[in-house]
């Protein structure tokens, strides 16, 4: 008398490798077996299965969690793989009861494990790590922090930070510098405009240390930013890092003319460094008239080095440019 009678999980239909309990919730087991399958184990009572995940597709190995993250799992099996899990979904009812309490650590959280486990008992937090929150809460005067801390332990972190931080921007208006997948609205130019600049950092190194990302991958990416936002200085200068010229010149009238005609006059520089044919009209659009003569005198184009001299002599690449500028006369009336 007084023990406490045993239960019998069935389910497995071969034998049982791992086993793990919940380390906030005391009636919650995890189970795996050599037939693949983990099990959710609801222990109160006779015992039921909550859950049964097939993801595996060989021998189920081992299960764990830590203790700060109660509801995230981690389970390996002889297939190879590692998989990760939230377990939200069985234990929601805790999730909406700890979300709308106004008192945290007296509602949600007791000491007492025999408690939580007979059946029908309200659903209640049992562990270290939720005594030490519930102690901070009750420090906490900031719903908004409560809510942030509370989220962080509940669930699946990433989300949650997002949540919390699109939250944190709405109250305190202040823009969110931060690389998010979700950013509010009102703080999309400037998370962009932050992250062109991260990506600028990939200037002096052969890899940008971003994931993957070559050093040329991450500056045209911040260039192609910069030209969304309207920085069109800043997408010419990152082009022609990475050796798109022709994007550069391309976009380079909408800075300036005396903009666009100096990086044209570089770009006719680099194409006539390579014999490029194609570098004599750039150096004369750009004003580089010398230039171009002097680049068809070495290829022994000596006929029309003469014409680009002469044209040049009698200023006539000024005046075509003084014309094709001047406003039309107006119409006779």
């Amino acid at each position: 008398g007084g023990g406490v009678a045993p239960v019998v999980l069935r389910g497995h239909v071969e034998k049982t490798r791992a086993l793990a309990w919940h380390h906030e919730v005391p009636y919650i087991l995890f189970s795996g077996s050599w037939d693949s399958c983990i099990r959710v184990w609801d222990i109160r009572g006779t015992g039921k299965c909550l859950r049964v995940v097939l993801d595996h597709h060989a021998d189920v190995y081992g299960l764990a969690s830590h203790p700060e993250r109660p509801f995230f799992f981690v389970s390996s099996s002889r297939d190879t793989t590692l998989r990760f899990w939230c377990v939200d979904q069985i234990t929601a009812d805790l999730y909406f009861h700890a979300l709308l309490s106004e008192e945290f650590s007296t509602d949600q959280i007791t000491d007492s494990a025999a408690a939580v486990l007979v059946p029908g008992a309200p659903p209640r937090l049992c562990g270290q790590v939720s005594k030490r929150i519930g102690e901070e809460l009750a420090q906490t005067e900031s719903r908004l922090e409560k809510f942030k801390t509370l989220a962080a332990f509940l669930f699946y972190p990433e989300g949650a930070a997002e949540l919390t931080n699109i939250i944190a921007s709405l109250y305190s208006k202040v823009p969110l510098l931060t690389a998010d997948r979700i950013t509010h609205s009102t703080n999309v130019i400037q998370v962009m405009l932050a992250e062109a600049q991260r990506l600028e950092k990939a200037r002096g190194t052969s890899f940008a240390g971003i994931g993957r990302m070559s050093k040329d991958e991450a500056l045209r990416k911040a260039a192609h930013i910069y030209a969304r936002l309207g920085y069109i200085r800043q997408y010419c200068d990152l082009m022609v890092e990475v050796g798109e010229w022709e994007k550069a010149v391309m976009a380079a009238p909408a800075v300036s003319v005396q903009y666009w005609q100096e990086l044209a006059g570089r770009y006719g520089v680099v194409l006539a460094e390579k014999d490029d044919a194609h570098c004599t009209p750039v150096l004369v659009a750009s004003g580089k008239h010398g230039e171009a003569a002097d680049r068809l005198v070495g290829s022994g184009d000596l006929d029309n080095a003469m014409i680009i001299a002469q044209v040049a002599q009698e200023k006539g690449y000024r005046r075509i440019a003084t014309a094709l500028s001047a406003r039309p006369p107006p119409n006779p009336s």
